[in-house]
């Protein structure tokens, strides 16, 4: 929107000093409260620091950080807009979108950048449940598909683990984690050459493994990225997938970061 003198009222965020990629995700997903934006902010000036705007694309999903309302779950970051649809209603709260089905989840409709985003990913969320497989899903639902899940398994002494299927194979990797159901958490998973690694609460989980399903972007119906799907009773404060390896040390920059930006209040750990 323009006012006299072409001055575009999204344009006042820039003259308060906002990062200009801050202030365009504000304008286009409707954020409006103060310290919400201070929040947005601090984190998309913390992610260029970290050298991986560029290379991310994420979902604040605390109400106060994106629309707050409706179907659609605004995407921010630099590797461009992924804007997210909501399914089955899932509710908007202060500490984020809050899952109460199996049938609820954002589903993100598949463009070809999707194909070499899904390296490495972030997530945080608490849940209420003793067991909860989450995805974050490239999958096309044909039998030549794959899929990508992370799985968070608080069963088996806090196991935590990653699945990931295609036609022909299947792989779990799981290390024994203290796990607090009650409490907000965070955890990572990072695809490498010859080695991928997963994260809890910024600390390596375990390492040492490969998952890397294969991705068939000409199978009919077609593929789709999924999130926080096959899971209940849980709240997702936060999703961020990276077309890039996250590294060790990236990991617990990223989750420092996030902790004291966009999930203050939330008491991670």
């Amino acid at each position: 929107m323009m006012i006299k003198g072409g001055i575009r009222i999204g344009g006042l965020s820039r003259i308060s000093g906002f990062d200009a990629d801050a202030a365009a995700y504000f304008d286009r997903a409707g954020v409006t409260d103060a310290t919400a934006k201070s929040q947005i902010n601090a984190f998309v000036k913390g992610i260029k620091d970290l050298g991986l705007w560029n290379n991310m694309v994420c979902w604040p999903l605390r109400s106060s950080q994106n629309k707050g309302s409706g179907t659609t779950a605004y995407s921010l970051g630099g590797y461009g807009v992924f804007d997210g649809t909501i399914q089955n209603s899932p509710s908007w709260t202060s500490t984020g979108l809050s899952f109460t089905s199996t049938s609820q989840y954002i589903n993100i409709p598949y463009s070809s950048p999707l194909l070499s985003l899904v390296t490495s990913y972030a997530a945080f969320f608490s849940t209420s449940t003793a067991y909860v497989q989450y995805h974050v899903n490239f999958q096309n639902e044909t039998p030549a598909g794959a899929y990508l899940i992370h799985r968070f398994d608080g069963t088996s002494n806090g196991a935590f683990g990653v699945t990931t299927r295609n036609s022909t194979n299947s792989y779990y990797n799981s290390t024994a984690r203290p796990i607090n159901l009650t409490t907000f958490q965070s955890s990572a998973f990072s695809v490498a050459s010859t080695s991928d690694t997963m994260y809890q609460d910024g600390a390596v989980a375990v390492s040492g493994f490969q998952l890397q399903p294969t991705r068939n972007p000409t199978a009919t119906p077609a593929p789709y990225l999924q999130i926080a799907g096959n899971s209940s009773a849980r709240t997702h404060a936060f999703q961020a997938l990276f077309a890039t390896t996250i590294t060790d040390s990236q990991s617990t920059q990223i989750n420092s970061l996030y902790k004291t930006t966009l999930g203050t209040g939330l008491g991670l750990p």
